[in-house]
């Protein structure tokens, strides 16, 4: 399925974020009351087994006449008795104890349930949440900055030259090259060098921004294809590592250099509500979209020299002059220049520009 540029892949959990509620304590649960005191149960049970007990014994004694049974049942009817008072003052007491107990859990979850239902009330409020959230956001966007980083020197031609220059204008002290990024168990064949990347200070945003080209300029191998597992390793590494991912095709970054950069400050203003950048990009349009490749059209692509068709576009001051020409008389050599002044390195991009040479 086909999809456009520029493509945007955000940080592996920020979904979840979005979604999420601060955490609200457990609702208290409301305390039994204590079982009511029960009646005292001489005079019931009691009184009405001592009788049957008492006029049994009569009888009996009546028939063989010894007359010591009658004291005997009223000995054993006062046994009953104080044994059935002592167990109704323990049922008092406990009653006593569990109703005094009662209103003492009760005053404390009276107090609990009010906390609870303010704490509800706060969770729910959206600048609570939006608050909370906001903490969630920047614990993902840390994590970006725990991947060691190792300086190397990368070739680039004038087309990532022109972009950097064009991202420092609008980002000033933000964007990075020429970097290795990797966590500290990768060896140095498993490190991903990111075409450029800035950094948002107010938030520790990384943005990875990478340039796609259809095919190889020398070989015309195809690249950067739908479905192409090189890319899709490489987005995943800097998405589980709280890296937003931001890749244009190069016929973007080629013909609307300003207009990227306007849309990567159109994503950092709706990821962190931060919209200085976009205001200081006024008077550009929306970067046109680029369709997506498969492997087969950007064979189709290097055939027919498409990309010829954006990056070389001589301008008219050359003149009569030839390219070869023109780096002698400013002093360069034809073919490789290895430079580190950064003057120098603009001078050499303008004269290649001038001759329609971007690539």
């Amino acid at each position: 399925m086909s999809s456009y540029y520029p493509i945007v892949l955000e940080p592996e959990g920020l979904d979840k974020i979005r979604a999420s509620k601060p955490p609200t304590p457990e609702k208290p649960l409301e305390p039994s009351k204590p079982i009511e005191k029960e009646p005292s149960l001489f005079g019931s049970a009691s009184l009405g087994l001592s009788f049957f007990l008492f006029m049994g014994l009569v009888f009996t004694d009546n028939l063989d006449g010894s007359g010591i049974l009658v004291p005997t049942a009223f000995a054993i009817s006062g046994i009953l008795y104080l044994i059935e008072k002592q167990v109704n003052r323990r049922r008092e007491k406990n009653y006593e104890n569990a109703k005094s107990q009662y209103h003492k859990t009760l005053s404390s979850y009276e107090d609990r349930l009010k906390k609870y239902n303010e704490s509800s009330a706060h969770s729910s409020d959206s600048k609570v949440i939006e608050s909370y959230r906001e903490g969630m956001r920047a614990d993902l966007f840390r994590k970006a900055s725990y991947l060691r980083q190792t300086s190397f020197s990368a070739k680039k031609g004038i087309i990532e030259h022109e972009f950097i220059d064009e991202l420092i204008k609008h980002f000033p002290g933000q964007v990075s090259h020429d970097v290795s990024i990797a966590n500290g168990a990768m060896d140095i064949e498993r490190q991903y060098q990111p075409d450029l990347f800035l950094v948002v200070p107010e938030t520790g945003l990384h943005i990875d921004i990478e340039i796609d080209e259809p095919y190889n300029m020398k070989d015309g191998h195809p690249i950067h294809y739908e479905g192409i597992a090189s890319d899709a390793n490489r987005n995943a590494f800097f998405q589980q590592h709280g890296w937003l991912v931001v890749r244009f095709a190069e016929e973007q970054v080629v013909r609307h250099p300003k207009e990227c950069c306007k849309f990567i400050a159109s994503i950092i203003r709706d990821m962190t509500g931060i919209t200085k950048y976009l205001y200081r990009i006024s008077g550009s349009a929306v970067v046109p979209k680029v369709k997506t490749w498969t492997r087969a059209e950007a064979i189709t692509m290097a055939r027919n020299n498409y990309r010829n068709t954006y990056l070389y576009a001589p301008s008219p001051e050359v003149g009569n002059k030839t390219l070869e020409e023109e780096l002698i008389e400013n002093g360069f050599k034809v073919g490789a220049n290895t430079l580190s002044n950064q003057e120098d390195i603009k001078r050499l991009i303008e004269i290649y520009r001038k001759h329609g040479y971007r690539g």
